[in-house]
């Protein structure tokens, strides 16, 4: 168990010198104060003597800074002088607070002690200021108001009084207190909050250590300022021992230093020896891997081989069904000779030359020849519009036009008007011919190429699709319809085994349309492939590789849609 014993765990100085609010953090051992000639390690010091001194005079403050130069006393560090004559609070009335936080190691019990510093402008000597005590720690923010302004006596009073009342008080004496003097200030500190010390030993003890140069060794340092009245022998035995233990503390810290460095090259080594196994464990995995791939690549290449024979053979019948199917057309292609020599073919061709001729004295009409031109170069277009251009009224061409639609020149469509028959194209099929797949597609739906059969179907139902596309939009492998996965299910495999490899339609076996091809081409395909829905995209080279590029879908179902809207005019 370590012995009790009093510490400074911190420090407060509130318009002290050059600082105007700064809170010091102590180490329980050893406090190294280093900077250059100016950055303040004398003004920390002599705060400390002044408040463990309670004296104001100038022979207490530290004479190891040899600065005789500047004639430092207690108002000068108050008012903030500095070497240029200049003063950081030299024209005005403020408040200073110069405070210490001690800690009991045994109890765990704090107690700060302090002075109080009110100061006039006009001021040549400290004349307000008060010494206090208080139990607990240093107040939040550290003797600070909060409008930011240094505490006064008054708020010092106030806190002391609101200490002593709480019940962080201490057991042996009352510490909360205002000090009508230094000499009942210093009885306190040094009688009760620091444990009955000798105040004229401590302070000439700390006064020669503040000034000590260490020119003659520790065993001088004994002698003269801890032990000057012992004899010559006790002295070098404290001496050898302090020797002694200097050495027992530098073999413990080094034996520390080896501990941990231990401790490193033993984490390092579990740590290597872990690594070693999780290198072990994936390259075991990996050779697991690519012996799980090689399987699906030789099972799927069995498939493909399954599904090539299987199409050979209906190809085959296929092909024995054409081959029945020509005998029978050409036995009815000699059939329709034979009716066609047998008919009235002679009269069907003068009554051709007679529908040539009288269409060939419509046209001698000036007035229909001008109609006709119209027609054939702006149609399809209304009467209303011919007879403007004629110049003429609606009911004036009615015998034009219908000489010229019963002689077949022109037609006449509800909604399109009148377009030229001679030659021309019927303007429905124009239109149709018109659209192409990238205005009439729709969104294509993706499944991911490591995905399984039975997350291809459920896709297939949530989206109330028919085909399903594998891959990514911008490198598609394959096609998956209704029909791939049914005739996996009917296999009697289990769908969640079955990879998306196995089941869809490769790439390179892929039936697709481009974005510009019209959908006329497009619903050939349909029918001649005998296939639901067709890949909208094109082919690209990536560094060398041939990728799909996916932009939508066209399925029979578009293509009724379109037809819908062309029969409801809304194209």
């Amino acid at each position: 168990m370590s012995q009790s014993k009093k510490i400074f765990t911190r420090m407060c100085l509130n318009n002290w010198g050059g600082i105007n609010h700064k809170v010091l953090q102590f180490n329980e051992y050893v406090n190294l104060f280093s900077g250059k000639s100016g950055s303040g390690k004398s003004t920390v010091m002599d705060a400390i003597q002044v408040i463990l001194y309670g004296s104001f005079s100038p022979t207490f403050l530290n004479k190891a800074a040899d600065d005789a130069k500047n004639r430092r006393s207690v108002l000068s560090y108050l008012r903030g002088e500095q070497k240029d004559g200049s003063a950081n609070r030299g024209d005005c009335d403020f408040c200073s607070v110069i405070a210490l936080e001690i800690e009991d190691t045994g109890s765990h019990t704090f107690t700060c002690i302090g002075i109080a510093f009110e100061v006039r402008k006009n001021d040549s000597e400290i004349k307000r200021f008060v010494y206090f005590s208080h139990s607990g720690r240093m107040p939040e923010p550290s003797y600070v108001t909060a409008d930011g302004f240094c505490y006064s006596n008054n708020d010092i009073k106030k806190l002391v009084n609101t200490r002593s009342q709480s019940a962080d008080r201490r057991a042996r004496g009352d510490v909360n207190r205002i000090y009508a003097s230094k000499e009942a200030y210093l009885g306190t500190l040094y009688d009760v909050i620091l444990g009955y010390i000798d105040p004229n030993r401590f302070i000439t003890m700390e006064k020669s250590a503040i000034a000590l140069r260490m020119t003659n060794g520790t065993g001088q340092f004994i002698r003269d300022y801890m032990f000057p009245k012992s004899d010559s022998g006790t002295i070098e035995t404290i001496s050898e021992q302090l020797d002694a233990y200097r050495q027992i503390r530098e073999k413990i810290e080094d034996m520390r230093k080896r501990i941990e460095l231990l401790k490193e090259i033993k984490e390092s080594g579990q740590e290597l020896v872990n690594i070693q196994s999780d290198i072990v464990m994936a390259e075991t995995m990996i050779r697991c891997i690519d012996i799980e791939d090689m399987r699906a690549k030789i099972q799927a290449a069995e498939d493909d081989k399954k599904r090539i024979e299987e199409e050979q053979d209906r190809l085959s019948e296929k092909a024995d069904d054409i081959a029945g199917q020509q005998a029978d057309l050409q036995q009815e292609y000699i059939q329709v000779c034979a009716d066609l020599k047998s008919s009235d073919l002679g009269s069907k061709k003068d009554q051709l030359r007679e529908l040539e001729k009288r269409s060939l004295m419509l046209t001698d009409n000036s007035r229909q020849k001008e109609i006709t031109r119209i027609v054939r170069e702006n149609g399809p277009i209304t009467g209303e519009m011919i007879a403007e251009r004629l110049h003429v009224t609606r009911s004036a061409l009615r015998g034009d036009l219908a000489v010229l639609l019963s002689g077949e020149v022109i037609a006449a469509r509800r909604r399109l008007g009148y377009y030229y028959l001679g030659g021309g194209e019927d303007p429905a099929a124009a239109e149709i011919r018109s659209c192409t797949a990238e205005a009439c597609m729709s969104r294509p739906v993706l499944v991911n190429a490591d995905s399984n059969a039975y997350d291809a179907a459920v896709l297939l139902f949530t989206e109330d699709i028919g085909t399903l596309f594998v891959g990514k939009e911008d490198d598609v492998l394959g096609v998956v319809s209704r029909k791939d996965l049914l005739k996996s299910a009917m296999g009697r495999e289990d769908l969640a085994k079955v990879p998306i490899s196995m089941v869809m339609t490769s790439r390179s076996k892929m039936i697709y349309a481009e974005p510009d091809e019209d959908m006329v081409s497009i619903a050939q395909k349909l029918i001649d492939y005998e296939i639901d829905c067709l890949p909208v995209g094109t082919f690209r080279d990536v560094e060398g590789e041939r990728k799909f590029q996916l932009k939508g879908r066209i399925s029979k179902t578009n293509i009724t849609r379109l037809f819908l809207e062309l029969g409801k005019g809304r194209r």
